[in-house]
């Protein structure tokens, strides 16, 4: 601790002596520079250009006139413009800065007149601005705010609740947690034992809202409702009809009841429609009214080849499968189709494994009448 003061107060009188004296500068150790005049620069690698500037520490700039720069990396622009911690950035006259920024991202104050506060980020976690003069005070902004709208203006960074937390000593005990709206004697207190209660010297007013007990409030209950005036009356109250989207766990929905039609109104009786294109990884038949292996089985009647080409010249399709004018006209549902393909490549292994012994029986006469001809 004694050698942090000594350490401050040789600091302080450098800077007293040069200005005293009128020298242009002060430079202490390697690459460090004061240029401007009345400028200060100590440490390593400092660089102090603006009149009456300072710059102390490592890696520091102190540009504006009367600015000063301390710790690591840190650059002071405006006029009376300081930093104080690193990776900080003073751009607004009179604009303070302290704490820590990213290395490739400093901690920016562009506001004139105002203090900032931050840690390891690009945006402050506490900002107090100026006043706008004598008898004036100015607002304060805490977190994600940028510049405060308010006198006390919070906002959470993206995901997180703005949330005031307003904690007594000793909750367990009694110990009340307020909040004074006004003067003392209207706002909002609560503890362990008589919970949450509003306290007010005139009237208890209701914008436009209702007033209910409990969460689980029944339709044809009874509450307390306002208008557009402020006056208060009893009203019924009732509920929506419940919604048909239900949730499973934290992240499942499904539909309870009815049909769902995406893109158009008419479901054609099936239970979802879609009027449109659809993107899938992967699409999943479960339990298909019937598969093509019934075609490999020993009393499957296999249409012989002359008949199907028959029936090919007759009627431009296959056997079995739909006509290119039944589809246009009713389309064709995927499962049916895939079993009616599976059940056609099937049946031409099976044409295959026929004309294999054609061949085979030919190949073998043939052979019988090349030895006949080789005995002669």
């Amino acid at each position: 601790m004694k050698k942090t003061k000594g350490l401050l107060l040789v600091i302080l009188m450098t800077i007293f002596l040069t200005n005293l004296f009128g020298q242009d500068c002060v430079s202490c150790v390697e690459n460090t520079t004061g240029v401007g005049k009345y400028a200060n620069a100590m440490g390593r690698n400092n660089v102090a250009t603006g009149y009456y500037s300072s710059a102390m520490g490592r890696y520091n700039q102190a540009t504006g006139n009367a600015s000063m720069a301390l710790g690591f990396t840190n650059l002071s622009i405006g006029e009376y413009s300081t930093t104080i911690g690193s990776y900080l950035k003073s751009v607004g006259n009179n604009s303070f800065v302290i704490g820590s920024g990213l290395e490739n991202m400093p901690l920016t104050n562009n506001i004139a007149n105002s203090i900032m506060f931050g840690g390891v980020s690009n945006l402050p976690t506490l900002i107090v601005t100026g006043s706008s003069g004598m008898g004036t005070t100015g607002m304060i902004g805490i977190g994600n705010t940028g510049f405060p709208l308010y006198k006390l203006h919070l906002r959470a960074d993206d995901g997180e609740a703005a949330a005031v937390f307003i904690q007594p000593f000793n909750w367990s005990r009694g110990d009340y947690a307020s909040l004074a709206l006004g003067n003392q004697l209207h706002g909002i207190s609560a503890n362990e034992r008589y919970g949450l209660f509003f306290k007010t010297q005139s009237f208890y007013n209701f914008n436009e809202g209702y007033l209910k007990y409990g969460m689980g409030a029944r339709e044809g209950s009874v509450l307390l409702c306002a208008d557009s005036e402020g006056t208060a009356v009893w009203t019924r109250l009732e509920l929506p009809a419940p919604s048909p989207w239900l949730t499973s766990g934290t992240s499942d929905i499904y539909f309870s009841a009815g049909k769902v039609g995406i893109g158009t109104i008419n479901t054609y009786g099936y239970e979802l429609a879609v009027l449109g294109k659809i993107l899938a990884d992967e699409v999943m038949i479960k339990h298909p009214v019937d598969w093509g292996d019934y075609v490999f089985k020993p009393d499957y009647n296999l249409m012989p080849l002359n008949e199907l080409s028959l029936f090919i010249k007759k009627n431009q399709h296959l056997p079995n499968v739909p006509s290119e004018k039944e589809v246009m006209v009713n389309g064709y549902g995927l499962a049916e189709m895939n079993e009616i393909l599976l059940k056609k490549v099937e049946e031409l292994t099976l044409y295959i494994l026929e004309q294999q012994k054609v061949l085979e029986t030919q190949q073998a006469e043939l052979n019988v009448i090349k030895d006949q001809l080789k005995k002669k």
